[in-house]
């Protein structure tokens, strides 16, 4: 299977998936032992769900949700390093999830090739997201807002429905993806 079949293979999935991947953010967030500037990027993928405009906009369909995958990914690799304490006690709670979670990021590596330099130098961004004024030190500091984060997350993902169907039809059009992400990496 070539960079792109896998890519496609494991992004469908990954996409379909996001509402209970974003569960697993969420929990990342809430847990004490996970790092603050690894928290903080946690919030940051969570807010970054509620905002339309990112690397890939959501107006872009089921393929402007790939981006949120890839993100969140990244995010719970920095939260749960592979081997941490951390990592093995999330990993009893979300086996399917953390399984996946390494060749996941291997497969939009070497699919994104280049452009993979978008989502890593967004990654530390993340710790300044916004939405409807809050600010990740506010969810960081304040359980009330954690709260509010999960429940604005939750209605977003409930909203979500997208049929595999559609997305596999979507994904005909990844390339695409590559030629918006190399003109925006052109643009930096």
């Amino acid at each position: 299977m070539d960079a792109r079949e896998e890519f496609v293979k494991r992004y469908v999935r990954a996409v379909i998936d996001l509402p209970q991947d974003a569960r697993v953010a969420c929990e990342l967030l809430d847990d004490e032992d996970v790092a603050d500037d690894a928290r903080a990027i946690v919030a940051g993928s969570l807010l970054s769900l509620l905002q339309p405009g990112d690397l890939i906009p959501d107006t872009w369909g089921p393929l402007g949700m790939v981006d949120d995958a890839v993100t969140l990914r990244l995010a719970a690799a920095k939260a749960a390093p592979a081997g941490s304490e951390v990592r093995q006690r999330q990993e009893q709670r979300f086996p399917a999830f953390f399984a996946e979670l390494e060749p996941d990021l291997e497969a939009a590596r070497a699919f994104l090739a280049d452009t993979f330099a978008l989502f890593d130098a967004r990654l530390p961004k993340l710790a300044q997201a916004e939405h409807k004024g809050k600010r990740v030190e506010i969810v960081l500091r304040d359980p009330a807002a954690r709260i509010w984060l999960f429940d604005e997350v939750d209605e977003v993902m409930t909203d979500l429905e997208i049929a595999e169907d559609d997305l596999l039809v979507a994904m005909r059009r990844v390339d695409s993806l590559l030629t918006h992400l190399r003109r925006r990496l052109a643009h930096r």
